[in-house]
């Protein structure tokens, strides 16, 4: 079954009903720290007939628009039909400009510096004005995306804290799946040199962080995430050591919080997944796997991330390692 983003997108584009017109978009938000399996649980989540998964949506703007990388599906941004239709609806098309416009406002309000301003807003209105153009801005591309899908649900891996406080502010039916990763793991994975598979013109790489900055990021974002219940907005924390053991049942759990019947999940064997095309705009180079791919827990970092590194990380993060259950039996 093709993911959300094309197996229904038929009924959108032939004139048929939209039977989620009236009720707000439901939007499953994945949030947490990079490196941590938000690509994978995208992906997963993407073969299920309700759901259109667009990866790391706030990237749309700067990889698809103005640098036309790779959707998820192999095809450039400019020529996957699935963009061009949500464009369409949008802006009657749209171009490398439109990029620009949306990454200016984007600057102005979307950056995690604006947390607090985003939870309550100034009283500056040049802030307030650009919230409202961007915001809106975001909703109609959100509602496009589930328009041209015929999907129930939209799942946005973005992570990003700023991006989650926006679109608690918007219209929306915004649920977040807390997902969590050993800070060690995290944080050895930072440290890698990866290269930008999406990136066709340019021998581009992925940023690279270092360990203790990793853990300062790991602790303070994991903590925003969880305080997000204290703001009215549903949770459920998930851990991607689960995710990878238990790939059926972890899935089960996320999609009963989505509201969704999980149905027969039959592109999951024990440790192995067939996975189709999802219209993925930005994530990491995983989303490239199609096929069977096999599931295997990365635990890279217990054999090769420096002694030092790994006992300062685990001393930074220790009460949240110690919450999460990876502080047990010598973890």
């Amino acid at each position: 079954m093709i993911a959300g983003a094309s197996a229904a997108a038929t009924s959108a584009v032939s004139g048929r009903p939209d039977a989620h017109h009236h009720r707000p978009t439901r939007l499953v938000y994945i949030g947490g720290v990079g490196r941590s399996g938000s690509t994978l649980l995208n992906d997963l989540l993407g073969q299920h007939r309700d759901v259109v998964a667009v990866g790391e949506l706030v990237h749309l703007f700067q990889r698809g628009l103005v640098e036309n990388n790779l959707c998820g599906c192999g095809a450039r941004f400019a020529d996957c039909p699935f963009w061009t239709r949500v464009g369409g609806q949008l802006d009657g098309g749209w171009d490398v400009e439109d990029g620009h416009r949306y990454l200016a406002l984007k600057q102005r309000v979307d950056r995690n510096r604006h947390s607090l301003s985003l939870i309550a807003p100034l009283n500056l209105p040049r802030f307030r004005n650009a919230l409202s153009d961007y915001g809106d801005r975001y909703r109609r591309l959100i509602e496009a995306v589930r328009s041209q899908s015929g999907a129930a649900v939209v799942v946005d891996s973005t992570k990003q804290i700023s991006t989650a406080l926006l679109m608690r502010r918007l219209p929306l039916d915004l649920r977040i799946v807390h997902l969590v990763r050993d800070s060690r793991g995290v944080a050895y994975s930072w440290t890698k040199e990866k290269r930008k598979v999406e990136v066709i013109d340019d021998d581009a790489m992925m940023n690279r962080y270092p360990p203790a900055l990793m853990a300062w990021r790991w602790l303070s974002w994991n903590i925003v995430f969880a305080s997000f219940r204290l703001l009215g907005v549903p949770v459920v924390t998930v851990r991607y050591e689960d995710l990878i053991a238990h790939p059926d049942q972890t899935l089960r759990r996320v999609l009963r919080f989505a509201d969704l019947d999980a149905g027969a999940l039959d592109f999951i064997e024990r440790d192995t997944i067939d996975l189709q095309p999802v219209h993925s705009v930005a994530g990491n180079p995983s989303r490239f796997q199609k096929g069977k791919v096999a599931l295997r827990l990365d635990e890279a970092w217990r054999d090769q991330m420096p002694a030092g590194a790994r006992r300062w990380v685990t001393v930074l993060t220790a009460p949240l390692l110690g919450r999460y259950g990876y502080l047990r039996g010598g973890r």
